[in-house]
């Protein structure tokens, strides 16, 4: 019956390499679908392989067919990504922070049991003829709380029917990987090194099969009402908004005696003290057969080794940490009407990992669209060292960003027109933190050959720095050193059109208006998706070291602008300077400005030669474009994607 519901697929030696046979692991790959899965068929068919034991092939019947109640709670995870540490909560929360009680000083093994233990890879070999785990489980009493790494389509199929309630747990999937390589030589008898283990680890070939993979299914059922998505470096950062957040999923009261009895309890040193959570201090489990306790004696193993954030840098070889497989995942946009005369190779990336930003736990990072070369320069930007005096300009495509650079640049400068003058683009004076993976595109046009991030690098304080990026795939030392940040915000249907202009005259876009305005709302333009973008940064406008200006408040009253932006950079500017300015920022003025039109270039690389970089500059030109229909559909975008952002309502 078996293999008429999996095939079965062996893997390579360097995958099984264990000290005991039996701790080899297989690829099952489900042949149908499960009817009630939450997921999607095209999601189901993505999702359902894994990787364990071949001994899972002889309960796979049974799992499929576990009962399920109303009021079980499940805590998922892909392993070494905090579930013990979940488990803790969600029992202490669910049981009134029971701290005292013989109960509560049982094995999690007992009060929160682990259902696949008994077909896993492990050391364990039942040898009497008692009740199987599952049977056990099935008749606890309830609520049951039970503990799975099973990815979705190999859970049981009630589970879905009968809307238990589900928490997942998601960790950084290098501070993961390295936890579950010492959890593998020690518990698994693993004989390979960390290379070895890394390597596999990348190509899914570990118990439980793709990390991401993992995290990306159980991420695409966020929205159902029985499931919680949690991420370890929340529970770090901010303890005691998350076990909130969970007593309100559980629809548990958490009075303030019983959270702070909670917090205290919860640390790390009392939960590697603590007999009841702690494996290492527990006595081995019934039959165990194998030598992994006394490699584990050996070696000081603890099954709660660390639990930091970013410990990884210790151990991890430096090829993987800097490997893009571990960062992002690649999706190429293969739509036909994405199609240029100057070739693009556009791909959406999505970041696997839990982004470093000034938001909380519910912010939920989108993809973004970037040429392919990005996942060579990704981990480059990640790592960017950041200094408290740069000024950062951000800002999607076509938002200002080149008028507000000028401003920015010269205020910070003490209005030195003399210097702005030297130099022969506005590039040399504000450098794209991007502009390594745009080699092949925009920053070819502007005729640069050498490595931004390394130039970066080396230029005298203080820099300037413009960016496209979203604010998830900013540096991560941008968060803690704190330098400003100016993020400039158009009309999304002004910045469209322009937007269209640009690619159909510089890169040559062979679509319709109407092709590339689909495109665009999609997500499927550089840079995109446009209100992810923009709300990102516009739920950081409280913070004092970032400021948003909009491009209408630049043209409707540029001279206020100036003054807010001085005031920002901490610096004084008379009126008559502010007068000065204004002159030199208007439209006219850029339009003529070698330094900041990119003539010269257009020229030689632009699809048409005669196109001006800075195009209109007018507020609202859309309304001479845009058809009807879809300033309509622009318009319901806005209203959904900006919620309370009362700009362009």
């Amino acid at each position: 019956m078996c293999d008429a519901l999996v095939s079965v697929e062996q893997l390579p030696e360097n995958a099984n390499n264990f000290e005991f046979s039996d701790q080899s692991q297989s690829r099952l790959t489900l042949k149908t679908s499960p009817s009630s899965c939450p997921l999607s068929p095209e999601q189901c068919k993505k999702f359902c392989s894994t990787v364990l034991p071949k001994k899972h092939l002889n309960f796979i019947e049974q799992i499929q067919n576990f009962e399920i109640h109303e009021d079980d709670i499940w805590v998922i995870s892909y392993p070494k990504c905090g579930t013990t540490w979940t488990q803790e909560t969600v029992w202490q929360i669910c049981n009134d922070v029971d701290l005292t009680s013989e109960k509560s000083k049982e094995s999690l093994r007992t009060r929160f049991p682990f259902f696949e233990m008994q077909f896993r890879a492990t050391s364990i070999t039942p040898t009497d003829t008692g009740p199987s785990r599952i049977e056990i489980i099935q008749n606890l009493a309830h609520p049951r709380f039970i503990k799975s790494h099973l990815p979705i389509c190999f859970l049981p199929h009630q589970l879905w029917s009968k809307a238990a309630k589900i928490i997942y747990v998601a960790r950084e999937p290098k501070d993961a990987a390295v936890s579950y390589y010492h959890h593998y030589y020690n518990l698994h008898t693993y004989l390979g090194n960390i290379n070895d283990f890394c390597e596999i680890y990348l190509n899914g070939m570990v118990e439980y099969g793709c990390y991401w993979d993992h995290v990306e299914q159980y991420n695409l059922i966020r929205h159902l009402p029985n499931f919680k998505f949690i991420k370890y470096e929340d529970m770090k950062h901010d303890l005691e908004r998350t076990l909130l957040d969970l007593a309100s999923f559980l629809q548990k009261d958490l009075p303030k005696s019983k959270l702070d009895q909670l917090i205290q309890h919860l640390q790390f040193d009392k939960m590697k003290n603590n007999v009841g959570v702690n494996y290492s201090l527990q006595p081995p489990p019934k039959n165990h057969q194998h030598s992994s306790r006394e490699r584990s004696k050996v070696t000081g193993y603890n099954f709660l080794r660390r639990g930091e954030i970013g410990s990884f840098k210790d151990e991890m070889p430096l090829e993987f940490i800097e490997n893009h497989k571990m960062s992002i995942e690649a999706e190429p946009i293969t739509d036909p009407r994405s199609a240029y005369e100057i070739e693009r190779h556009f791909t959406k990336f999505h970041l696997k990992y839990t982004p470093k930003t000034s938001l909380g736990p519910d912010f939920k990072p989108n993809y973004c669209v970037l040429p392919a070369k990005y996942s060579e320069v990704h981990e480059k930007i990640k790592n960017f060292k950041v200094r408290p005096d740069d000024v950062f300009l951000c800002g999607n495509a076509k938002s200002g960003t080149t008028w507000a650079q000028e401003m920015v640049w010269l205020i910070n400068n003490d209005l030195d027109y003399e210097a702005a003058k030297g130099k022969n683009l506005l590039y040399e004076r504000f450098r794209l933190l991007e502009g390594d993976a745009l080699k092949a595109n925009e920053a070819s046009i502007l005729g640069i050959t050498e490595s931004d991030i390394e130039t970066l690098n080396n230029l005298k304080s203080p820099r300037h720095i413009k960016c496209h990026l979203p604010m998830a795939f900013l540096p991560e030392q941008v968060w803690d050193v704190k330098p400003k940040i100016v993020y400039v915000v158009r009309n999304p249907k002004d910045a469209a059109i322009s937007y269209y202009h640009h690619l159909k005259n510089v890169r040559g876009f062979k679509g319709t208006l109407e092709d590339f305005l689909e495109l665009y709302l999609s997500g499927q333009m550089q840079m995109g998706p446009y209100f992810d973008h923009l709300m990102g940064f516009w739920k950081l406008k409280h913070l004092p070291n970032i400021l948003i200006l909009t491009y209408e408040d630049m043209k409707r009253d540029l001279r206020e602008v100036i003054q807010k932006v001085a005031t920002f950079l901490n610096k004084s500017i008379s009126n008559d300077e502010v007068e000065k300015l204004y002159d030199h920022l208007q439209i006219d003025s850029m339009r003529k400005n070698p330094a900041c039109n990119f003539e010269e270039r257009m020229k030689k690389s632009a699809v048409n030669k005669d196109f001006n970089f800075i195009r209109r500059g007018v507020a609202d030109a859309y309304k001479d474009e845009m058809p009807p229909e879809w300033i309509k559909i622009f318009d319901e975008a806005i209203r959904l994607e900006m919620g309370d952002c009362p700009l362009y309502h």
